[in-house]
């Protein structure tokens, strides 16, 4: 992940605990898309990018 990406991450995710962090990717995994890593927020295809070329975030996690 870029530092940026990581910066999101804890925005996105912090308050989660790590069990609601696989459960909330799996569900994305599981519907065929994701939110962008990128303070965009936008659904994309799981292995697509959002308008501002950044990766879901199961791309970004190497998930897919």
């Amino acid at each position: 992940m870029t530092p940026e990406q990581r910066k999101l991450f804890k925005q996105e995710f912090g308050e989660m605990t790590n069990e609601e962090i696989m459960e909330q990717l799996r569900e994305w995994h599981d519907e065929g898309g994701c939110e962008a890593a990128c303070s965009c927020g936008a659904w994309i295809e799981a292995d697509g990018t959002c308008e501002h070329d950044q990766p879901s975030w199961l791309r970004a996690l190497g998930w897919i």
